[in-house]
Parts: C-alpha cells; structure tokens; sequence
C-alpha cells in the first residue's frame, strides 16, 4: 500500500472511527464490521483487517500514549508474507488463540494477512469468527492438555495458593458429569475457611488459599469443563448430545490433581470459556469466567494480567447488556452493570463508573428486585468519587 494511500484513508470516516474503538478497548482488536460501502474499495478493506492486527492494534495505543510520537515498531511486524500465505486461515485463527491462552499474544501475534488470504475473510458478521474458532478447539487446546498432563506427573512448581496444610481447606469430592455421567473427582474449598475481605467486586478473599483456582471443574472421563456453579447443570438433549458426541470423538481428558497452580488454572478457566461458547454462548457467562481469572490473578499479585483480563471483561460486558435477554439463568441486567461498574472503576474510569451506579440507583426495579446491588451501586457511587485507593 502506497504512503499517500495509507495517509488518505487515515482520514476516512471509517477508519477514524476503528481507530478509536482500539484506542477505547486498550489496544485490543474487537469485532470488525466492515461497512457495505468499504466491500466496494478492497485497498481500504485490506487496511482495515491490518488495523485489527494485534500487533497493530497494541502499535497504534502506543503511539497515542506516547502523544502521538513514534516508537520502534514491534518486532512482530515483520515481512512473513511468504509463511503466512502457506497457514490457512484456520491455522492462522488456532494460532492467535493459543498464543492469547499462552499469555503473549502481544509478543508473538500472527503476523498481518497478506492479500490472498484476505479473499477468505468476510467481516460482516461476528458470527462468522465464533464459527472459525469453535472446531478448532482440540488445537486450540491440545498443547495446554500436554502441559498439563506433563505437571501432573512432576508435580506443580508452586503452592497452589495454598499457605496452610492443604487438607485443612479443602476436600477431594467426586461429583457425576452432565454429559457423560461418570464420576469424577473435583476439589472444593471448605466453606469454613475464613474470609479474610471481600472485595467490590464479590471477589472473596480467603485465608491460606486461592479458591479461584479451583472453581473450574473438569470430568477426568471426558474433558468436559465449566464453572462449579454450572458444572452440574445438565444440559438439554439438543445440547447434550453433540456435546458427548464432540468429547468422544476429541480425547480432552485431563489427569486430575488436588493442587493447581495459578497457570494450570488459568489454562482450565480457557477451556471452560471455549466450552461455554460452543454451546451457551452466553457472553454475560464468559465476562464470569474472566472475573474469576482476574481475581485468581489479583490474589496471587499479579496486576498486569489481571487489568487484561479486567479489560476483556468489560468488552464482554458491554456487549451482553446491548445485545443480551436478561434475566440470563438467575443473574439480573442489574447485576451485570454493577459488574462493569465496578470493572470500569478498576481501571480509573471513574466517570464511567459513576453513570453506571447512577443509572442502576435511577432503576425501577432495582432497589425492590435487586436490593443488594441497589444498595451496592449507592456505596459504590460513593466510593468511586472519592480519590483512587484500590481496596
């Protein structure tokens, strides 16, 4: 592409307009819808597919935070057309995946589609994407199963969480899968166990352990994984059905530990998350599941990984409230604000935060069918104008 080219279409509404959603989204790439006018103009839907890159993406918040002065392009972007053009779009889908599920999305992203693979690619719905990624799956995961199989037979590097005698916070229970209906063994937290704080956002901190790590159960017969509160839940014929059918036919079994450390849970919540979009897809549901993986890495003092995860979250959130029927199971459109509320505080913005308190607090139905978040959302709206100090 041509630099008078480039700098014209940095002028096009469309793209003014892309580039401010990535500089809104923290320099992450989202969705791309890509206007009916612009499918007419295959140069300006080129750029705009490059400008969803993630390198690119994280180039461009870059630029804007160092007040629009340039810096050294991330190594990443480099000319690989001539790999990239033998990956098939799968492939290049799988990858990324992966790559976001290892953590370093940033430093080891696909590189920029060339030409001939963008042929491939229709960027009307976001459908379309989901339906890339979901057969997938085995690839996506199947390096994360070796990993895990590997620190089940050497033993896990850490403490899982656990700052006490293990068998004094927690118990190995067997519980019956929904999908194959074998026993399978899980660990839970003792309720006993004390809680030292909770914080805004109903993260629960409790003494001697992480119980986050170990809300993800996963059935030892069929790999099967989800959140312990919908573990149990057995889902329709019409659901369950493929689902067995897909786990018969795809090994995902996981070797069962009584310990996990912070990266093996994490590894599991990613497997719970491509579950619950092949079959709930529910994205109010997978905004929970990385609430749970910011809070496990919240515990264990690691606040870079949990601002990104924080940052998904709101993504997620803001598109369930625009897009979801509510109430979703028993969560409420209430709780949900209050969730990106609170989330959107976290990261500063508390202007954000404050119309969101507000509008639940401005609610009809709030204080009598939500009381506690109504109540929460008042406390919060407090709190939010007072000066930052993170609980």
């Amino acid at each position: 592409m041509q630099k008078i080219e480039f700098l014209t279409f940095l002028r096009d509404a469309d793209i003014c307009k892309e580039i401010f959603e990535i500089i809104r989204h923290g320099g992450k790439p989202f969705p791309l819808s890509v206007p009916a006018t612009a499918a007419q103009v295959p140069a300006k839907v080129e750029f705009l597919t490059l400008l969803h890159e993630p390198d690119i993406c994280k180039e461009i918040f870059e630029i804007v935070k160092r007040g629009g002065k340039p810096g050294d392009v991330q190594k990443a972007i480099t000319d690989n057309s001539a790999a990239q053009n033998s990956m098939s779009l799968r492939e290049q889908i799988r990858n990324r995946i992966t790559n976001r599920m290892a953590g370093n999305a940033a430093q080891n992203a696909t590189p920029a589609q060339s030409n001939g693979a963008l042929t491939n690619v229709s960027y009307e719905s976001t459908d379309q994407d989901e339906a890339e990624e979901t057969p997938d799956i085995k690839n996506v995961l199947s390096n994360k199963l070796e990993l895990l199989k590997s620190k089940a037979i050497g033993g896990f590097d850490g403490t899982g969480g656990v700052t006490v005698p293990f068998d004094m916070v927690a118990a190995v229970l067997k519980k019956v899968c929904p999908v194959c209906g074998q026993k399978t063994r899980v660990t839970m937290i003792k309720p006993q166990v004390l809680v030292e704080d909770t914080d805004y956002d109903f993260c629960i901190h409790r003494q001697g352990v992480n119980q986050y790590l170990y809300s993800v159960w996963v059935c030892e017969s069929c790999g099967y994984a989800a959140d312990m509160s919908r573990f149990m839940e057995k889902p329709s014929e019409r659901v369950r059905r493929p689902l067995q059918a897909f786990l018969t036919e795809n090994d995902f079994r996981t070797p069962f530990t009584e310990q996990r450390d912070k990266d093996t849970a994490l590894m599991l919540y990613e497997m719970a998350i491509q579950f619950s979009r092949m079959f709930e897809q529910s994205k109010l549901i997978e905004a929970l599941l990385y609430q749970k993986m910011a809070w496990i890495c919240r515990i264990e003092d690691d606040e870079p990984q949990e601002l990104e995860y924080i940052n998904k979250i709101i993504e997620l959130l803001e598109q369930s409230l625009k897009d979801e029927q509510y109430p979703v199971g028993k969560l409420t459109e209430d709780f949900a604000s209050y969730i990106l509320g609170v989330n959107y505080y976290y990261i500063d913005n508390s202007v954000q935060a404050i119309k969101i308190f507000q509008k639940i607090m401005a609610s009809r139905t709030a204080k009598k069918e939500s009381p506690e978040i109504y109540e929460k959302a008042r406390e919060m709206q407090a709190v939010a104008r007072m000066p930052k100090a993170r609980d």
